[in-house]
């Protein structure tokens, strides 16, 4: 683990600023529970949240002193008492391993967010949706190819909306049924769904000729194309239509089920892949999740598994009897 030697002030502590950018260069190098080394997208947050609620001109050394520690847990429930508990909860973490920093560096000793506890979180609602209902959306010639072809794919590859929504044609396999994606974090990774099955038909479909540009397109020619406001990337270089975005793209599934998110393909496509024997460290792989904790939730059966499970179950002791 990498070395940080910070500025320090008269007090013998360094000022906010200074303490957040040393915790900054020292971020790369943790690892957290799951092994991995912390992402740059939790970077960001945690420097976010930090920057907001840390005083950059005041010594640190003052959140050891109950005026200064209460001035942060007010400047914490202030930004994000009333925001979502997840919210807050995921800020709070980050300001609690901000101030875990600085007691390291015996920058302070006590932890000036004592008593600021976590707030409650729901349990999360159930978004596998049946299979039975996946099929009928997919099948449905009333929606558009392209939406049924991208709902296919994230119920398949149980990749995020985003990392297939960035898919251009030539980064697609098609003999192999695989393409080549972008992960959040900027990984590189590799994305799969089933041979010969729906998606892989609707894809072939849907491509028709096209050998190259975004996969996924708007419908008419992308706004702003004409003034050069869209990115080359974005654009169909033989149509001028523009790349499918996620706000439509999750306006179209809305629609089409009566509220379902892309992300609700994605959790199912995980379950129903539970359910059938995937092990988690296959489900990881597949999914492009780095902590073993966060896919595994998703390893928990469906409410339809639990009841075909229970009727398979009757139907054997039945056989049985008789």
């Amino acid at each position: 683990m990498g070395t940080v030697t910070a500025i320090r002030t008269a007090t013998g502590t360094p000022d906010g600023a200074t303490a957040i950018a040393a915790w900054a260069a020292h971020l790369p190098t943790v690892r957290g529970r799951s092994g991995y080394l912390t992402t740059p997208n939790t970077i960001k947050a945690y420097l976010s949240a930090a920057a907001a609620v840390v005083d950059p001109a005041a010594p640190v050394a003052e959140l050891d002193t109950e005026p200064g520690a209460a001035a942060l847990r007010t400047a914490v429930t202030g930004r994000w008492g009333s925001a979502a508990p997840a919210t807050f909860n995921a800020k709070r973490a980050a300001i609690a391993a901000f101030t875990g920093f600085c007691r390291d560096r015996g920058w302070i000793t006590t932890d000036p967010l004592a008593g600021l506890t976590r707030t409650p979180q729901p349990k999360p609602v159930p978004r596998a949706r049946p299979r039975a209902e996946i099929d009928r959306l997919l099948r449905d010639t009333r929606h558009p190819l392209r939406d049924r072809v991208l709902w296919a794919l994230l119920y398949e590859t149980t990749a995020r909306a985003e990392e297939i929504l960035a898919l251009d044609v030539e980064d697609l396999d098609l003999r192999n049924s695989r393409a080549g994606v972008v992960r959040k974090g900027s990984a590189p990774d590799i994305v799969t769904w089933d041979r010969g099955g729906l998606a892989a038909r609707l894809l072939a479909r849907y491509l028709g000729t096209r050998t190259r540009g975004p996969l996924f397109l708007t419908i008419r020619a992308a706004k702003g194309s004409a003034k050069g406001t869209v990115r080359p990337a974005d654009l169909d270089p033989d149509t001028g239509r523009g790349r499918y975005g996620y706000d439509a793209a999750l306006k179209a599934l809305k629609n089409a089920t009566g509220g379902w998110t892309p992300h609700d393909l994605r959790h199912s496509g995980l379950t129903h892949n539970a359910e059938d024997g995937q092990d988690v460290t296959h489900l990881m792989v597949k999914s492009g999740h780095q902590d073993i904790r966060s896919v595994a939730r998703y390893a928990r059966p469906s409410a339809d598994a639990a009841q075909r499970t229970a009727e398979e179950a009757r139907a054997r002791h039945a056989g049985r009897a008789r």
